[in-house]
């Protein structure tokens, strides 16, 4: 899913690209707006599946409405995709770094990030056996028990 991700991408910001610095230009130069017609609609169907894929990543890794939101924005910016594929790229890297993150498969890829992540998000609780009258607690010396919070 995030090589497919960082691929239309790339595709996508170099669609806008010939959408902006190509078809507009003969559009309007040279009085063919059929370029602006196949080239908007290419890059209407390039820039619908890359906010797909950026939803569908954004679950798998876990991401706010901001970080998705700015993934959205980027794709919206010329040169804005590549911003996007770069921050993938060292996001991909540091999960890994021995690994080079187009060889990965995406559940590979979550299961190294989402532990990353979910450091900051843990608790201890007291696993009693009802679990309704668990309550939170330190954990004791020697019986520690850690829950990762992975709620969405």
């Amino acid at each position: 899913m995030l090589n497919r991700f960082r691929i239309i991408s790339m595709v996508e910001g170099v669609s806008l690209l010939l959408l902006l610095f190509i078809a507009m230009p003969i559009k309007y130069g040279l009085d063919y707006p059929l370029a602006v017609t196949v080239m908007g609609w290419a890059h209407g169907l390039l820039f619908l599946a890359y906010v797909y894929l950026a939803m569908n990543v954004a679950e798998t890794l876990r991401w706010s409405q901001l970080q998705l939101f700015g993934a959205v924005l980027l794709g919206m910016l010329p040169f804005g995709c590549f911003l996007m594929e770069k921050r993938l790229k060292r996001l991909a890297l540091q999960a890994s770094p021995n690994i080079s993150s187009a060889s990965r498969e995406p559940a590979e890829f979550a299961a190294d990030v989402a532990p990353v992540w979910n450091e900051s998000h843990s608790h201890s609780y007291d696993l009693s056996e009802n679990p309704a009258t668990a309550s939170e607690k330190p954990p004791e010396s020697g019986e520690s028990r850690t829950v990762t919070n992975c709620a969405r």
